[in-house]
């Protein structure tokens, strides 16, 4: 005969259902990361292998030493802006991997807290008399963990969002001083140039 489960058992098996569609969704999310990351790394060494080969051919090109200290202060700066841009493309891609798994997190706790409340609610309806204080007791700790919960992903959203605008003046601040000492250089390089008499 079929024996009829209890309102626990069928939240936890829907709970552990909703767990492994999340855990392929999150799975898909790192793999996709993944694949940008490798994608991003093919660009950039495709690049810089074409890149070297032009600048190795510049340099070689040089007739005085000026002239190659020169078209190095000159390689200095591009040179920076790729790393800066390259940093600045990995930690989009980290970015939009971390947004993902903190959203399909945020989803999992509001269904949990969702189908948890649903259950202490149709649990304090057939609860015997006299447990009400236990059920609002409940009610409140569930309440107390979502808002505990909300507060750490607001201060993890806060803490990326530093995170990149310090990323973003720590690349600005560098270009400005490869290129503070690119001028240099090649100041240096002409002062140092044989005046022809």
């Amino acid at each position: 005969m079929f024996q009829p489960q209890d309102p626990f058992s069928n939240a936890a098996i829907t709970n552990f259902q909703a767990q492994i569609v999340r855990m392929n969704g999150l799975a898909a999310a790192g793999l996709a990361g993944m694949e940008k990351l490798i994608d991003l790394n093919l660009t950039v060494m495709r690049t810089s292998m074409q890149e070297s080969s032009v600048i190795a051919q510049q340099l070689m090109k040089a007739q005085a030493p000026q002239e190659f200290v020169s078209l190095i202060s000159q390689l200095a700066r591009p040179t920076t802006e790729k790393a800066v841009a390259y940093s600045r493309h990995l930690a989009t891609i980290a970015s939009s991997t971390q947004a993902e798994f903190a959203r399909s997190t945020e989803e999992q706790l509001a269904e949990t807290s969702a189908a948890i409340t649903k259950l202490v609610d149709d649990a304090s309806r057939t609860a015997p008399p006299g447990t009400e204080n236990l059920m609002a007791i409940m009610k409140s700790g569930i309440g107390t963990a979502s808002a505990s919960y909300e507060q750490m992903n607001k201060s993890a959203r806060q803490m990326r969002d530093a995170m990149e605008a310090n990323l973003n003046v720590a690349a600005t601040q560098v270009v400005s001083n490869v290129e503070r000492a690119a001028t240099k250089a090649a100041n240096g390089a002409a002062a140092a140039t044989p005046s022809a008499a």
